[in-house]
């Protein structure tokens, strides 16, 4: 069942870049893909709403899907693909104002789906998945503190 979250903007997190960087997504990278950030900030804000997928064949460019299946670490995370036609990068979003009449979609940071949620290899480790997600959520701690 595909959602509509409502928004009335959306925005790159004043740490966006950094924690970008800690992920291996340095200045360089991250413009690299300048236009496709740009044109997909621009088709949610156009729509006024972001289309929110829960099974991999609703899956489209420009839905994201909710990331929180990793409680409580990624509650009221959700993931979007960044390009068209490949998985990787992916961005990190949050949505904040919610109950306001400015919801607002903040970018918080782009990741690789491995640092995320783990490589196939990682997922039969438990401690290596642990400490993914409380990287992330140090992360977002941090993205919260600071907006």
């Amino acid at each position: 069942m595909i959602i509509k979250k409502p928004i009335s903007k959306t925005e790159l997190h004043i740490l966006f870049y950094q924690i970008s960087e800690k992920l291996g997504f340095t200045a360089d990278v991250v413009n690299s893909y300048q236009d496709d950030l740009d044109g997909l900030m621009r088709l949610w804000e156009e729509q006024g709403f972001v289309e929110v997928y829960e099974f991999k064949w609703e899956r489209r460019y420009g839905r994201a899907k909710n990331s929180d299946r990793i409680p409580p670490a990624y509650m009221g995370l959700y993931h979007a693909r960044l390009v068209i036609d490949d998985n990787d990068p992916l961005l990190v979003l949050k949505f904040e104002n919610e109950d306001t009449d400015e919801p607002v979609l903040s970018i918080r940071f782009m990741a690789d789906h491995d640092d995320l949620f783990g490589s196939v290899q990682q997922k039969h480790y438990p401690e290596i998945l642990r400490a993914i997600r409380n990287r992330i959520a140090e992360f977002i701690k941090l993205g919260d503190n600071n907006k």
